[in-house]
């Protein structure tokens, strides 16, 4: 049967609206286009989510508040990265609405104490460093990386559940993540002109290979959610889990024990057939793009033993590390583009 979205199955009743709008269930014979960027897009799952949405009045100046409260903080008066970051402009809008009540009423102590240990993590994990030869050795598998833009301008995270555990302890597992979770959000920071305000990412995450043995442990997961809801909230624009199989039954249930129902509703299933004019194919053409496969490494060849299909660290790291230096010289970043590479990879066995 054709994928479905998470609404599809599960039946949830009595919940009120969280931060994130709730999913809005977008029929497959509709065809209409969204008006003006708008975030809800035709498809047979619900497929929104790219800006973050207007703020209230209350909404506002609850996240002035926020920013100014923050930037006393102990942990950031002497600290310019940390500066920074506040006075991004999404930084105190997303804390705000990743703590708004069912009404949409602000909780501006709420948003500062989840901000304030965001911020204390980033002052001693320094996420926002540069490519390095040890973070290069961490992503050497492909468990975690960028694969690049989709159609509407959201990064594309790839996480390979079976290549997560290949490399490194459980604190540079979660470095990597870290890492590429930082590369996805300066890849949005840096170019609000070019992709109209877009805000979010999607995240991919490939189950084909998923056997329980090679599983990430359970500190891994917690660690992921951790760093997702806290560190970087309202960014998540879809999930998609891509050929789960039964037995990923037990830990999709586990992560939804902790996870808000505004973010479960964000979550899309693909199981089943993925050729070309497929079901499937057509609703990842519609989440992230004809390029699905491209930028996801789904369904591709593996590249180097070890590696998550379509993914080698020697193709994957120069991009990495030229969109730092365009960063380093105050220019926006492009995100991996895997076609231009598409001759080399083919060389690489």
């Amino acid at each position: 049967s054709p994928s479905r979205g998470l609404g599809d199955v599960y039946k949830r009743q009595g919940e009120g609206r969280d931060a994130d709008d709730l999913a809005v269930r977008a029929d497959a014979a509709d065809s209409r286009a969204p008006a003006d960027g708008a975030d809800l897009l035709a498809g047979p799952v619900p497929v929104r989510l790219i800006r973050l949405p207007e703020l209230t009045r209350a909404q506002r100046a609850a996240a002035d508040e926020l920013a100014e409260r923050a930037g006393a903080l102990e942990c950031v008066v002497d600290s310019p990265a940390l500066c920074a970051f506040l006075k991004e402009p999404t930084t105190a809008p997303r804390y705000v609405l990743a703590r708004v009540g069912a009404s949409g009423e602000p909780d501006v102590r709420a948003s500062l104490a989840m901000l304030e240990e965001c911020l204390r993590w980033r002052r001693g994990a320094a996420p926002d460093a540069p490519p390095s030869a040890a973070l290069r050795a961490k992503a050497a598998t492909g468990g975690v990386y960028v694969g690049g833009l989709d159609q509407h301008g959201r990064p594309v995270i790839v996480f390979d559940n079976d290549k997560v555990t290949h490399v490194g302890t459980v604190a540079q597992q979660l470095s990597n993540l870290a890492f590429h979770l930082e590369y996805a959000s300066a890849l949005l920071r840096a170019r609000p002109a070019a992709v109209n305000g877009v805000a979010r990412f999607v995240i991919f995450i490939k189950l084909t290979d998923y056997k329980l043995s090679t599983s990430p442990p359970l500190r891994v997961t917690l660690g992921t959610v951790r760093l997702l809801l806290n560190c970087h909230p309202e960014r998540l624009g879809q999930c998609i889990l891509f050929q789960p199989p039964r037995a990923f039954g037990a830990l999709f249930s586990a992560a939804s024990a902790i996870l808000p129902a505004a973010t479960l509703a964000k979550v899309v299933f693909v199981s089943g057939g993925c050729a070309d004019g497929s079901a499937n194919d057509a609703l990842l053409a519609a989440v992230i793009g004809p390029r699905w496969r491209e930028l996801t490494g789904a369904e591709r060849p593996v590249l180097a033993p070890g590696c998550s299909p379509g993914f080698h660290i020697d193709a994957y790291w120069p991009m990495v590390e030229r969109d730092y230096e365009l960063l380093a010289r105050g220019e926006p970043p492009v995100g991996p583009d895997w076609p231009q590479r598409a001759p080399a990879l083919s060389l690489i066995h």
